[in-house]
């Protein structure tokens, strides 16, 4: 039962209705909801800028995605103390995270995350749910398959606002069916 808490909390955030649901053509953005959520808790909980440039950023901004939403995916396998995910499901995150980025980099010093290359898999230390919850605007198109998303992170017990930000989406073919080209939060 221990296990299945995370599971349940997740699912029941991807039932929550939020604004932000169809853009100009007609597509939604929700599904791109569970990368945004764990790059601005990156972002905010780390006190970072957005960076696809930067390998520690890059790593840390998946592992707060893997470790959170990471666990619905059917691929995943849990244990006591991890979960292990293929690498393709780490790459599926990738590209949701960072529109410009092309493949995984190494993964930095000092981040519970290793490698199996044997295996093809990562493993990764379980981290805390995080506590908040994410409000996405109507997104506002930019051209050029851009659309800019505004939104905000607020504590669910007290409704406090923790941050407001602004995402830019680039539309694509992938399994979030956007991805993040650029972040602000403050």
């Amino acid at each position: 039962m221990k296990k299945l808490i995370p599971v349940i909390l997740t699912l029941s955030l991807l039932l929550l209705p939020v604004s932000g649901r169809a853009s100009a053509d007609g597509r939604g953005t929700e599904g791109i909801r569970l990368p945004v959520h764990a790059l601005i808790l990156t972002m905010v909980e780390n006190d970072l800028p957005y960076d696809a440039d930067d390998d520690r950023f890059v790593w840390l901004a998946l592992y707060y995605a893997l470790t959170m939403y990471g666990q619905v995916d059917l691929r995943a396998r849990v244990t006591e103390d991890a979960l292990l995910l293929p690498a393709e499901c780490a790459e599926d995150f990738l590209h949701a995270l960072f529109a410009r980025r092309a493949k995984l980099p190494p993964i930095p010093d000092g981040l519970p995350v290793s490698y199996d290359a044997r295996g093809e898999e990562y493993r990764l230390a379980l981290g805390d749910p995080g506590l908040d919850a994410l409000t996405l605007g109507e997104p506002f198109p930019l051209g050029n398959g851009l659309y800019r998303v505004d939104g905000a992170l607020t504590a669910p017990d007290s409704g406090r606002e923790l941050c407001v930000f602004t995402v830019t989406l680039a539309e694509d073919e992938s399994m979030f069916g956007y991805s993040v080209h650029d972040a602000a939060a403050r």
